[in-house]
């Protein structure tokens, strides 16, 4: 798994960083500006990301916005099905109008509220199929 994170607190990125490092590379990005920027590079040199960890209040571009521009180069590289990133929308925003904007418009797999634990973190990586399930894994063992 290959994920961005895009985020204007320091030390925010640095936790979701130092999390999903366990689980594959992972870069960070402080703007919308620099966050998409990175994604298209990312595309051009053929090493996509694999989720898209988005804040929504970010200097210069916010996560809706940011979102949808990098939706919009995934159809522009043809990206689709399975090889489309997964976006992960963080907010301390927990009115249901974001909510709604951020699955419906930007097509976010799923929403997740600050402050943000280890366990909801991975959690939502098992739901996106990124994570075998600690439970399964045994059952596969077995």
């Amino acid at each position: 798994m290959r994920s961005l994170v895009v985020d204007d607190s320091k030390s925010v990125r640095f936790f979701l960083r130092d999390t999903l490092r366990q689980y594959g590379a992972c870069e960070a990005a402080e703007t919308g500006v620099e966050g998409v920027k990175m994604f298209e590079d990312a595309l051009k040199d053929n090493i996509p990301f694999n989720l898209v960890v988005m804040d929504i209040m970010l200097p210069e571009l916010n996560g809706h916005d940011a979102l949808k521009q990098i939706a919009d180069l995934e159809k522009e590289y043809h990206v689709s099905g399975k090889d489309k990133a997964k976006y992960i929308m963080i907010s301390s925003l927990k009115d249901g109008r974001n909510m709604m904007r951020a699955h419906y418009e930007e097509g976010v797999a799923l929403y997740i509220t600050k402050p943000i634990r280890r366990e909801t973190l991975k959690e939502a990586l098992i739901n996106l199929g990124f994570v075998v399930h600690p439970v399964r894994e045994l059952m596969d063992i077995a």
